[in-house]
């Protein structure tokens, strides 16, 4: 007596496992294809750059002094909410 009696379900779990495994493959190359595309036409929509941008004055918020942060906090915000800088520069 053998304990596969089918080899049949064998197969099924191989093919199985292996057209998952396609799936994946797949979506893995189709992500690529998106970011590489996005790299590409860069160029022809350019973003604004939030590290190079001034601070922008925001009606519900103060901009985060950090150059390299710049995130909108409420007004009554002492301290960053993103980078934890005090909003008030000391010179």
């Amino acid at each position: 007596m053998t304990i596969l009696a089918d080899g049949g379900i064998v197969v099924i779990w191989v093919v199985g496992i292996m057209v998952l495994g396609l799936f994946g493959f797949l979506a893995a190359v189709l992500g690529m294809l998106v970011r590489l595309a996005k790299f590409l036409l860069r160029p022809f929509w350019p973003e604004e750059n939030p590290t190079t941008a001034g601070p922008k004055a925001s009606p519900g918020g103060r901009v985060c002094p950090n150059p390299r942060c710049r995130h909108t906090n409420s007004v009554a915000a002492r301290y960053c909410a993103r980078c934890g800088q005090a909003m008030t520069e000391q010179v």
